[in-house]
């Protein structure tokens, strides 16, 4: 018993004391410790993870996200439908999915939503981020979330609209009157919703030429004035296909040209020996017509200058009438010199004469180019035409003002070598006409009898109305006060045909009885004083570059075929702002005119039914 008790008491004494030293013993605990805050972490550093794939996920979508509806804010990208997109907001959508695809974010698009107008468009875009958790999975956070939404918008404040009508021969009639009709209705729904009083007309007639009106002409360097009142038809240079003033869209107040000159070029005037008096209506008087007149004087084919009134604009509209020829290039680009911020100074002074109101100050306004979304203008150009370019002549330069002499040359009849004269025209105080040929100064000169009187079918020593003095004096001076002088260019056209003028002032004298004579004189004399401006193929590419120039400066251009031949179709077409399906209307029954001009109309206003 005695055994067993001490045996008993030496364990405990044993176990008593390895606990003792268990408990003061330090060696190996770090090693929990160790375990514990690695295992720590190895938790935060995959918490940081998770959040880095989160926020990289994050800001590619917002990335995406601002660019799309930056892209589709911008007024100048068009919001086209079609069979599959058959609303402008579905085609928003469209073009921001395109933007996720590319990313490769296609899962992650919510909604688009588009609210636009004439002069404004907002889209509002969002897209949702979903991250899936690798080690906050093990805290129980399986997902990191987040809602990423975007809105972009582009408020245009002002309008410039130029309506450029085809007003030739061909509009005549029942066109011409739908046009009217068609136009004026356009200008009320513009500017019905125009309640700030933004938006400015103008509207630019053309035919063979546009009339300018005397007072937009005399804001130019316009040499050649002929002093016709109401035709203020400009020769702007053709130029070459690498330098000519279409490729651009400012017109420069500084650089000469030429006024077109007010003569009657296309009446006829009979090939014959016989006189007709300069006054007679059938052979020798203008005729007040477009087709024979290139720039007829006449308010009927002004400009209308860009106005905000209502009333104004109509007025050019329901002034209008049919007559001439076409040259959709002359239109067009008094249209675009007219939008350019270049013509500020043009309307500054128009405003400072009182012939344009005083609320178009500070116009035409800086570009909205389609680079950008934070400009505030928009420039709109709706360009019609029935026809197409037909080339035609103008008077030459150095025959449209000044002293009317002329020297050219012509093959007699029978003759192998053509003949060389100059000739100067005279005229009397009573209005009567003489013709001084050189080659009639003979070498007995005071014999010599070279001045030609239509009016008599006679040669004498002196011009129609100075007094007799028995001998040709060559060096007798003609005083302002005598009673007859050189008379101008602009006189002779202001006066009398160009045809008349040519047979009655140099073929009669010069092919005498013969009428192959008097042919070969007038084509002679004809070549020189007429001349052409442009064959169709060059005036063709002359618009496609000024159509080129306006679109790339951000200009929206709509087209009208109003029963064009395909020519005049595809130079409108090609014109045009794209897609063809917004701004391209092929109208091929008259009525249908009004039809487009809504159309265009409604395009540019987007009138909203609901709120």
């Amino acid at each position: 018993m005695f055994m067993k008790k001490k045996a008993f008491e030496d364990l405990s004494v044993r176990l008593s004391r390895q606990m003792q030293r268990f408990t003061l013993e330090e060696h190996g605990s770090i090693g929990a410790v160790m375990v514990f805050f690695f295992f720590l972490m190895i938790l935060l550093g995959g918490i940081a993870v998770d959040v880095m794939r989160f926020e990289t996920q994050r800001v590619a979508v917002q990335n995406t996200l601002d660019r799309a509806t930056l892209a589709v804010a911008n007024m100048n990208s068009a919001l086209r439908t079609d069979d599959v997109y058959t609303t402008r907001e579905a085609r928003a959508r469209f073009i921001v999915a395109d933007y996720f695809r590319k990313a490769g974010l296609p899962d992650n698009l919510a909604y688009v939503r588009l609210d636009d107008g004439m002069n404004y468009r907002v889209v509002e875009a969002r897209a949702d981020v979903l991250s899936h958790n690798i080690f906050m999975n093990l805290m129980n956070i399986p997902t990191l979330e987040a809602v990423n939404t975007s809105v972009a918008e582009q408020k245009i404040t002002d309008i410039e609209i130029m309506l450029v009508l085809d007003v030739s021969g061909s509009m005549a009639g029942a066109k011409i009157n739908n046009l009217r009709v068609a136009a004026a209705d356009f200008i009320d729904q513009v500017k019905a919703t125009d309640d700030e009083n933004r938006i400015s007309i103008g509207v630019i007639p053309y035919n063979a030429q546009v009339n300018l009106g005397d007072e937009l002409r005399a804001r130019y360097n316009i040499s050649d004035l002929h002093g016709v009142r109401h035709s203020n038809c400009v020769e702007l240079p053709i130029g070459t296909d690498r330098d000519n003033i279409f490729q651009t869209l400012a017109l420069s107040t500084s650089l000469e040209m030429p006024l077109m000159t007010a003569a009657d070029t296309e009446n006829s005037s009979a090939n014959t020996d016989s006189y007709f008096n300069w006054r007679n209506s059938n052979q020798a008087t203008l005729e007040n017509n477009a087709a024979k007149r290139w720039c007829n004087p006449s308010t009927t084919t002004e400009i209308t200058l860009p106005t905000k009134s209502i009333t104004r604009a109509k007025a050019g509209i329901q002034a209008l009438q049919a007559s001439g020829n076409t040259s959709i290039l002359l239109g067009m680009r008094w249209a675009t010199a007219l939008l350019d911020p270049a013509a500020r100074d043009v309307y500054d002074s128009l405003i400072f004469r009182r012939v344009m109101d005083d609320d178009m100050d500070g116009r035409p306004f800086a570009y909205n180019s389609a680079s950008s979304v934070d400009e505030d203008a928009l420039k709109v150009i709706v360009l019609m035409t029935d026809g197409e370019h037909v080339a035609h002549n103008r008077i030459a330069d150095g025959y449209k003002t000044g002293p009317a002499t002329i020297r050219f040359s012509y093959r007699p009849n029978g003759a192998r070598t053509d003949s060389t004269d100059t000739a100067t025209i005279w005229r009397s105080t009573a209005g009567e006409w003489s013709v001084f040929f050189e080659s009639k100064v003979g070498s007995n000169v005071c014999n010599s009898k070279p001045f030609w009187v239509p009016s008599t079918g006679s040669w004498q020593n002196r011009p129609l109305g100075l007094t007799d003095t028995g001998c040709f004096n060559p060096t007798r001076v003609v005083r302002p006060a005598d009673p007859a002088y050189i008379a101008t260019w602009q006189e002779v056209w202001a006066s009398v045909r160009m045809n008349y003028a040519v047979l009655q002032f140099f073929a009669r004298p010069l092919g005498a009885n013969n009428q192959t004579n008097r042919t070969n004189v007038y084509n002679g004399v004809r070549k020189i004083l007429y001349t052409s401006y442009a064959d169709a193929a060059t005036m063709n590419r002359r618009l496609a570059s000024n159509c080129d120039a306006a679109r790339n400066a951000g200009i929206l251009v709509y087209g009208i075929a109003f029963q064009a031949p395909d020519a005049g179709k595809a130079a409108i077409q090609s014109c045009t702002s794209t897609p063809a399906s917004t701004y391209y209307f092929d109208v091929t029954e008259t009525a249908k005119i009004q039809d487009a001009f809504r159309l265009i109309a409604t395009n540019l206003s987007q009138l909203k039914l609901t709120q």
